[in-house]
């Protein structure tokens, strides 16, 4: 089991909208995570950030991501998002969610 946490900014002025979207989350977007062995998935908001965790049981993130992002639903669901957040810069290229090292674990 592989933990995962990223980052990213979310507009000020569209964290209720973001929740909205969240509590009423399409069946096929959860069914996709699922299918993409993502497990434990929550997402946080704190000072104009949203930090994400998920746990991740299979063997090929990379790829699995990959297939996520090209399901049409998740597509839809993702430009949606994208509206609203705040994607940071690395260097010549906006990078929408930041991953974070993981610096301590309890079990």
């Amino acid at each position: 089991m592989k933990r995962w946490a990223q980052v990213i900014g979310l507009e000020p002025d569209r964290l209720d909208e973001y929740r909205a979207y969240h509590k009423n989350i399409w069946p096929e977007v959860v069914e996709n995570l699922k299918q993409a062995h993502i497990h434990n998935y929550s997402i946080h908001y704190a000072g104009g950030y949203l930090f994400s965790y998920f746990e991740y049981s299979g063997s090929d993130l990379e790829k699995d991501l990959h297939r996520l992002a090209s399901r049409p639903e998740n597509i839809r669901w993702r430009s949606i998002m994208k509206q609203m957040q705040l994607p940071f810069s690395d260097g010549d290229e906006r990078v929408v969610w930041i991953p974070m090292e993981e610096v301590f674990y309890l079990e």
